[in-house]
């Protein structure tokens, strides 16, 4: 069993446990139902769970050239708190090589970010005051923003105090988003923040490379007209991530409340006319929606020259997708979640139209593919077996969780896989 309720600023009633919170009870019970506790991770105690609103970016916080992964979350909940939300940051750290990416958790509470009592962060990286190193703004539920000069030495980022709690009196609508980037073009960091009306708000920095200046009687509150609120509703929880494509052009992509992720052209010449508007290129950048409160970071970690997209969602995980179908030997994992005995190891997943199935070394020879879905239906997609691995075609699959079960030679394999359209 699980809850089934929403963080307290949504209205809900009362706050509800976000993380561990699929609990199992098992029948042991012979002729009559007598159920005895098991865990509280059920299905998801090999995934990586930041409980509500989670929030990924690349960034080389130990300065070694491979892209880290450092997490925001809106709060763990904790009922001993009040509110009953604790906020942090984690940090994986990028232990692989620059082909052959590797991430393993160092701390969920990243500087101990939790003893600021914080909800909803989303966290921005760049080097503000100009001294070589990536400062760090912090946008909170309320709208604020928090700075933290990088005080580390050799390279290894370090945010050991708050340096200033109200940013240059920035304040935005609820969910404040901020993204650190020369969008003009004047060599100085500009800033870019979503909020959860959807619109954005953009702070051109009229200071210098050593004395950043932002002003709230400059601010662009309507950038580009864009607004991802979906029509209809009152929130849109935009996300923007600034970054040139390969043509130059400069590219706007907003995550949004919808779960799909908005592309926009900023033409150069439209950046301090509040009556531009940017060209909407695509509502549906990556093709797919990640449910709700999307969020997207985007590096090429295995050195391929194409990208990798970082997915951050309401439900508290992660997704990655990738211009590329990877190596089957270039798999993402993390130290401490390692892969449960006789489960299969299916990839893409999240997949869409087909995922593969495999197990460790094992070649399969004839094997009875099955596939089921929460309700314990069977279902019966097309599969084909090339060079002793199993192609499932899901095209045909609604978006959801199966689980998938494989008989070879007297052996039976397990394995979960989710579908996202």
């Amino acid at each position: 069993m699980a809850p089934n309720g929403y963080p307290a600023y949504d209205g809900a009633t009362y706050p509800s446990r976000n993380v561990k919170n699929v609990q199992l009870y098992k029948n042991t019970g012979d002729t009559t139902c007598w159920y005895e506790y098991q865990n509280d991770s059920f299905l998801v105690h090999h995934m990586l769970d930041f409980g509500t609103n989670s929030k990924p970016v690349f960034y080389d916080f130990n300065g070694d050239g491979l892209m880290d992964i450092v997490v925001g979350t809106y709060g763990y909940f904790d009922s001993f708190l009040n509110p009953q939300y604790m906020a942090t940051l984690a940090y994986y750290q990028n232990t692989g090589t620059a082909t052959q990416p590797k991430y393993t958790e160092v701390t969920t509470d990243l500087d101990s970010f939790s003893r600021y009592g914080l909800l909803g962060l989303s966290q921005a990286f760049g080097d503000l005051n100009g001294d070589g190193k990536p400062d760090m703004l912090l946008g909170d539920l309320y709208g604020n923003l928090y700075y933290f000069q990088n005080e580390g030495t050799g390279g290894v980022s370090s945010y050991p105090s708050m340096t200033s709690a109200s940013y240059f009196h920035i304040t935005v609508n609820l969910f404040a988003a901020p993204f650190i980037y020369d969008v003009n073009g004047d060599s100085l960091p500009d800033l870019v923040i979503g909020c959860s009306d959807g619109t954005l708000s953009y702070y051109w920095n009229f200071g210098t490379k050593t004395n950043p200046q932002f002003s709230v009687d400059s601010v662009i509150t309507n950038f580009g007209h864009v607004n991802v609120t979906p029509y209809g509703q009152a929130y849109g929880y935009s996300a923007p991530y600034i970054f040139k494509d390969n043509t130059g052009t400069l590219k706007l992509l907003v995550g949004s409340q919808s779960g799909t992720v908005y592309e926009y052209n900023i033409n150069p010449s439209q950046l301090r006319n509040a009556n531009d508007t940017f060209a909407l290129i695509d509502s549906n950048y990556l093709g797919r929606s990640v449910g709700e409160n999307a969020t997207i970071s985007i590096a090429d970690i295995n050195s391929d020259g194409l990208n990798e997209y970082l997915m951050g969602t309401a439900t508290g995980g992660i997704m990655m997708y990738s211009d590329s179908l990877w190596d089957p030997g270039t798999v993402l994992s993390t130290n401490d979640i390692p892969q449960p005995k006789g489960q299969l190891y299916i990839y893409p997943n999240p997949a869409k139209d087909y995922f593969i199935c495999t197990f460790d070394n094992t070649t399969f020879i004839n094997p009875k593919t099955e596939v089921f879905n929460l309700l314990g239906q069977q279902l019966y997609p097309e599969t084909q077996l090339t060079s002793g691995t199993i192609e499932v075609n899901s095209n045909n699959l609604s978006s959801g969780f199966y689980v998938v079960r494989i008989t070879d030679a007297g052996k039976t394999y397990t394995g979960k896989v989710i579908l996202s359209k």
